[in-house]
């Protein structure tokens, strides 16, 4: 990784991008620019390493390139860093401070690929294009300021944000509705760990468990697992589940039938989660029975939606009402829902 003036530039990737917003709206110095790259590398210091000299050396290094990218209301620059080599920069006694800070040998990228020395005239106002989505900076990394930085810290980019470990692959199958209610109802052994302790023989036994559902309610609120939890591990489930919005059949659920009519049910409402484990976002699906006519819900903003987009793998919790005319008697709303829990006890 070597540069003289008669040689071309050779490049390569280097660290990870160090972001700070910058205002276009004010006018901006070359000390200014040197201050916010200051800054983002100050936790990046040695303890009591760093001396107000020029670090600048004659030897063509590695340097980190400094990127900015916009926001809503600033534009914001950082360093992602790349490996490039550099004619050597003059030395000025006279440059060595800005503000009291350790003055860096940076270079401003123009649009048209013209670089700028910001460690001369520092109090020169320097032209943001207004029509560019961000800035890059060189900084040239000399043997003396590697010595002065834990740069060892650029060398892997931090987990910010992820759904799932990187260990474990997601789902991506979709599963139906009636396949979650069945592994919710199906029998279950205990663990060694997790036997049953027996009343009557006072002693812990190898058993079974199981749910049976025994009547449904008129309103049948279904909660997706939609959150894992793992030892030291969480992570958001992503799994796309096909609900039916129409004639939800759970006649065979049952346990005890106490009539031959359909345990019909119709979808009105259902939340959506959206994001992670550390922060997302709630919107709602609800259905109009008058208008017959679905609606989104998120926030303030209400907007009418078509049916077929209610589903998606966004669904976390599913109203149902039972369809009217098919087996009122079940149940007479009193319970949400009734469940029991069967132990099967093995000899």
């Amino acid at each position: 990784e070597s540069s003289s003036a008669n040689s071309a530039t050779i490049s390569k990737p280097f660290g990870i991008p160090l972001v700070s917003p910058i205002s276009r709206d004010d006018s901006i110095t070359r000390a200014d620019i040197q201050r916010t790259i200051g800054k983002m590398l100050s936790p990046l210091e040695k303890v009591g390493s760093l001396t107000p000299s020029r670090l600048a050396s004659n030897t063509s290094v590695p340097e980190s390139e400094a990127a900015s990218d916009p926001s809503e209301d600033a534009n914001a620059s950082g360093t992602g860093s790349k490996f490039a080599a550099l004619d050597s920069m003059d030395e000025d006694p006279s440059d060595s401070k800005i503000a009291g800070t350790l003055e860096l040998p940076l270079q401003l990228v123009t649009e048209n690929n013209e670089r700028i020395d910001l460690s001369t005239k520092k109090e020169s106002t320097i032209k943001l294009s207004s029509s560019s989505a961000s800035i890059c900076v060189f900084l040239d990394w000399s043997d003396k300021l590697l010595e002065k930085y834990e740069t060892h810290y650029l060398t892997n980019s931090p987990e910010v944000f992820k759904y799932v470990p990187a260990t474990k692959k997601a789902r991506t199958e979709p599963l139906s509705l009636y396949t979650c209610l069945e592994a919710f109802l199906r029998e279950e052994p205990l663990v060694p760990e997790d036997m049953w302790y027996c009343p009557q023989c006072k002693e812990r036994r190898q058993a079974s468990k199981k749910l049976d559902l025994w009547r449904l309610p008129e309103v049948l609120v279904i909660h997706l697992k939609r959150f894992s939890y793992s030892r030291s591990m969480k992570h958001k489930l992503e799994t796309f589940v096909n609900f039916p919005i129409h004639d939800l059949d759970l006649t065979n659920y049952v346990a005890h039938k106490s009539s031959s009519k359909r345990q019909l049910y119709e979808l009105y409402a259902l939340s959506n989660h959206y994001g992670g484990m550390g922060s997302g976002h709630y919107t709602a699906h609800i259905k109009l029975p008058d208008e017959n006519r679905w609606y989104n819900f998120d926030d303030s903003h209400i907007s009418p939606i078509n049916e077929e987009d209610v589903k998606s793998a966004a669904a976390y919790v599913l109203f149902y009402r039972r369809v009217k005319g098919e087996d009122v008697t079940a149940s007479n709303g009193e319970h949400s829902y009734v469940g029991h829990n069967n132990i099967l006890t093995q000899k």
